[in-house]
């Protein structure tokens, strides 16, 4: 017999409730599962017959205007820079105290053609550029390191390194002012990093291929883009793309809740019309 207070009309409704919430948790679980199935394999296309949609183009990146970044001076479409401060309690373990970074479009070609690269809302990941160690207090670069050891030339001196820091507000007079709220420090091993996009170098950009209609292309130009509907956009020195488990774990789930919501579905169904079962 069935509980006094699971009235036909109560199991009928929960029955229905779970069939559907299952029935859409499947839905939900496919498609990120059909998702991770595309974005783990893009095509990898040549300029010249590009077609529309998230495509994988490898190719040299070509600036027109381009930037230079803050510490090597490196002609580029993007770096950042950023500026840590070694934990005088656990040498070696560095904090990020300021971050800055810029970007600019730039052209890819493959060897078959050309292709614009706007990059709003892409992702980076690129090799490390350039890497040193500072001492307030002592003379001389703790240490330097270089993505290419055989530029040397790139690497800023400590004079340069220390107007730098001046520039961000550390030293003796301006230190106090960035770390306010901590105390005035006039000593401290700082470390600086950059990452740059040179203007030659070999890339791979996953993102959407689409026309970009402006005041420059009346008539539309192919563009490699954000799409809001497919938001992976990665430019990075990688040849292949890196599918993190989310969309994966997420399928998983969805389907598995799925079958078990139309399992209870189906159970309480076979009550209704078999209610001796009960």
């Amino acid at each position: 017999m069935l509980p006094h207070f699971l009235t036909p009309g109560v199991l009928g409704g929960c029955s229905l409730v779970c069939l559907l919430g299952g029935l859409h948790l499947v839905k939900i679980g496919s498609r990120n599962q059909r998702k991770y199935d595309y974005l783990k394999d893009p095509p990898h296309v040549w300029i010249n017959g590009m077609p529309r949609g998230l495509v994988h183009v490898r190719g040299k990146v070509m600036v027109k205007e381009p930037l230079l970044s803050p510490l090597t001076h490196t002609p580029c479409a993007y770096f950042q820079t950023t500026l840590a401060r070694e934990n005088p309690a656990k040498p070696g373990q560095f904090k990020t105290v300021r971050s800055e970074w810029k970007d600019s479009e730039f052209v890819i070609n493959d060897g078959t053609g050309k292709l614009l690269v706007m990059p709003a809302g892409a992702e980076y990941n690129l090799l490390q550029t350039y890497s040193a160690e500072i001492d307030l207090k002592q003379s001389g670069v703790k240490s330097i390191s270089l993505k290419e050891p055989n530029r040397q030339s790139l690497a800023p001196d400590e004079e340069q390194l220390r107007r730098y820091l001046a520039g961000q507000g550390i030293g003796a007079a301006g230190e106090a002012a960035l770390m306010r709220g901590n105390g005035t420090h006039s000593e401290g091993v700082y470390q600086l990093t950059e990452t740059c996009l040179e203007c030659g170098q070999e890339i791979s950009v996953f993102g959407t291929c689409d026309v970009c209609f402006d005041s420059q292309h009346p008539r539309g130009t192919r563009v490699l883009c954000q799409d809001e509907h497919l938001p992976t956009f990665l430019i990075t020195h990688q040849i292949v793309l890196p599918v993190g488990k989310r969309l994966r774990v997420l399928a998983i789930a969805g389907v598995t809740g799925g079958v078990l919501l139309i399992g209870l579905a189906m159970a309480g169904i076979s009550l209704l019309i078999y209610p001796h079962m009960a």
